[in-house]
């Protein structure tokens, strides 16, 4: 007994060997008596599909497909280093590699441009803030705090320490900081040694070349309380003034991926 199902456009007959206790062809899905199969009903696929031609076009494609979804998966969501001048996840400037990711940042990146000397007017002492200055000056001098890396936390004292003293100036340098950025909402007021650690990054890549000459505000004091800059010129720490600061945020980051840059 052999298939009489048609095939194809041609109207060409199957001609299949059908066995007696078959229902339908199981090249064409024809059933045994002929009539036009339905292949949803009997879970076939029609000719087309099942074409020698098409069966080894959908071994090659699908699997191919699958690679090429695994890649574009991996390319958008592995970790990628960065190098020194690169543009950060922030849109800011990479300056600064610790060298492993821990505490869930590996670089530092600077804002792209400064902030206006419009938008923030310099403090000259801690002394401005209240009577109990000299121990806040202790507790930003400590080890903990003059480290490269840890800004955030530093910024959210002198934030704190500027409510204790109900001071607070949204021109003040450090909320100036906190507060910048569109994208990113984790910018930070820099201590001395990110600034060092920046100066360090201008002197050797062009990337930083707009720093030249200025004279950054760090949130540093020395134990007048006095607060600390650095002059881009000398890499010389200098006693801040009044007129002639400029201001620029920063940030920690961890390893790029692809589709934070596509946001």
């Amino acid at each position: 007994m052999k298939c009489i199902g048609i095939v194809n456009k041609k109207n060409e007959v199957c001609g299949r060997p059908l066995d007696s206790e078959d229902t339908f062809c199981k090249w064409c899905g024809t059933p045994s008596g002929g009539t036009t199969p339905d292949f949803k009903k009997i879970g076939v696929y029609p000719w087309r599909y099942r074409h020698p031609i098409n069966f080894y076009f959908n071994l090659i494609f699908f699997p191919s497909l699958i690679v090429l979804l695994f890649g574009l998966g991996w390319w958008l969501f592995s970790p990628q280093n960065y190098n020194i001048g690169d543009i950060g996840s922030g849109g800011g400037i990479v300056f600064y590699d610790k060298g492993d990711t821990s505490d869930g940042w590996r670089y530092l990146e600077v804002a792209y441009y400064d902030v206006d000397v419009a938008a923030f007017r310099p403090r000259l002492n801690i002394s401005e803030l209240s009577s109990d200055w000299r121990n806040f000056r202790d507790d930003i001098n400590a080890p903990t705090y003059t480290k490269v890396g840890v800004g955030p936390e530093l910024s959210r004292m002198w934030a704190n320490f500027i409510e204790y003293a109900a001071m607070r100036d949204e021109n003040e340098p450090v909320i100036v900081c906190l507060n910048w950025g569109q994208r990113r909402k984790d910018w930070y007021h820099p201590n001395l040694e990110e600034l060092r650690v920046l100066y360090a990054a201008f002197t050797t890549n062009v990337a930083f070349k707009d720093l030249s000459g200025k004279r950054y505000l760090s949130l540093s004091v020395n134990q007048q309380g006095a607060i600390q800059s650095l002059n881009f010129a000398n890499g010389n720490v200098e006693t801040a003034t009044r007129s002639g600061q400029n201001l620029r945020a920063i940030r920690r980051v961890e390893n790029r991926r692809v589709y934070q840059s596509l946001r």
